[in-house]
């Protein structure tokens, strides 16, 4: 493993010149700058390096003199010689200290982080190594502790990123879609589909997207794979929707997820462009749904990508609105169509007073700003009970369908409303 330290003079970390040989008991703290190099790619290279040395200067104050400092990473830390029994606390310490924002040229940042740890009666190196594991299992905003089962799992990540990375390379037929069925809640009739990416592996089996799109991110895969499932969905669209016309019959929109490293990419209008140029559908029957991280740009930036979108013809929406960044201060400015309510908060309705609350607030915020709300993850006739008296525009959810395939969709006349009050 390449652990190395960060280049002497630079004002930020300095490692300990005697850690390789320590083989007495130890704790390892290490901090990782999540989308570090989304980041970079919003804002600067320059301005996200300067980002990155004011974090490490708070991590370094945090510990204090509790142990010493090194990079091991673009975007990693660690906090080595930590006295036994103390990592866990430093942290949580670490954790807290990172809840604050990072202040830049009148602009605030709040930076997404992930914190492994390890302690051990064994060489530092060999505990870093532990923790450094850690804190790349861990997910946004997790404090992850070393153990053993992490190194299998990392070895069987590697595989699929590796069969992954074949698959895509190849445009194999093993990625596919499936189709959610999205329903209008007043007029309680099919209006359109989510395209969801699925991947089965001739090898491995099955593959959840919960476990391959992550490794896809985290392996600079998510460009390219995204653009396949773009392709695919779009060409679908497409084909759905003549036949539609031949028969009659209304459109279908088709909602295509744009991720975080996609909405980094500066080629990304003119690369969506080519592919609704070549798949010849309808461009204004597609909706591009945007995370938050669109944001990390900053107003004028958000503003600028969503709007190249929207001149290509599709509708934009804002994904899993509320659950990150500072969307609330942007949305009356950002020039979208609408947004998803994603399923963390729609779930905990009714059962959650506050939860129920917040989606009817955010409701009624889009409806006065002329935007519609799709709420997904909707299972429950409570949950959609509580829909219908928010008013809420469109619903999906295993409580309206599961996720079809393309041979389902091309005929979705039989895909009925469920027989719900």
């Amino acid at each position: 493993m390449n652990v190395r330290a960060a280049a002497a003079g630079d004002g930020t970390i300095h490692a300990g010149g005697d850690s390789a040989r320590t083989a007495t008991a130890t704790g390892v703290v290490v901090l990782r700058l999540r989308e570090f190099d989304l980041l970079a790619a919003r804002i600067g290279e320059r301005e996200a390096r300067r980002l990155r040395d004011q974090a490490a200067r708070r991590m370094r104050a945090t510990v204090g003199g509790r142990g010493t400092m090194r990079r091991t990473g673009e975007g990693e830390f660690a906090a080595l010689d930590l006295p036994p029994g103390t990592a866990a606390t430093v942290a949580a310490e670490v954790s807290e200290a990172f809840s604050a924002p990072f202040s830049r040229e009148g602009r605030n940042h709040y930076l997404r982080i992930a914190i492994g740890v390890a302690e051990g009666a064994a060489p530092v190196e060999h505990v870093l190594a532990d923790a450094v594991l850690a804190g790349r299992a861990a997910r946004a905003g997790e404090i992850r502790s070393y153990e053993p089962g992490l190194r299998s799992a990392q070895e069987r990540e590697m595989a699929l990123e590796m069969a992954l990375r074949d698959a895509i390379v190849a445009r194999s037929a093993d990625l596919d879609i499936a189709y959610q069925p999205i329903f209008d809640v007043r007029a309680r009739r099919l209006v359109g589909f989510e395209a969801l990416a699925r991947w089965t592996s001739p090898e491995l089996g099955e593959v959840s997207p919960a476990c391959f799109i992550p490794i896809a991110e985290n392996a600079g895969l998510a460009p390219v794979l995204g653009e396949r499932i773009c392709e695919l969905a779009a060409a679908t669209s497409g084909e759905v929707n003549r036949a539609r016309r031949m028969a009659g019959e209304a459109p279908l929109f088709m909602s295509i997820n744009l991720s975080a490293l996609q909405l980094a990419e500066p080629k990304l209008v003119a690369v969506m462009a080519a592919i609704l140029d070549k798949t010849g559908g309808d461009p204004s029957h597609i909706r591009f749904e945007l995370t938050e991280s669109v944001l990390l740009s900053g107003r004028d930036g958000a503003i600028t990508i969503i709007e190249g979108l929207r001149a290509l013809g599709p509708a934009v929406t804002l994904d899993d609105f509320g659950t990150g960044y500072s969307s609330f201060s942007y949305l009356h400015e950002l020039p979208v169509d609408g947004i998803k309510l994603g399923r963390s908060f729609i779930q905990q309705v009714p059962e959650s007073r506050r939860a129920t609350e917040v989606v009817g607030a955010l409701i009624r915020l889009a409806h006065d700003l002329r935007l519609s709300v799709v709420a997904e993850g909707v299972e429950t006739e409570s949950t959609w009970r509580a829909l219908q008296e928010f008013d809420c525009d469109y619903v999906q959810g295993l409580l309206f369908g599961a996720p079809l395939t393309k041979a389902r969709i091309l005929h979705p006349s039989g895909i009925a409303f469920p027989d719900i009050g």
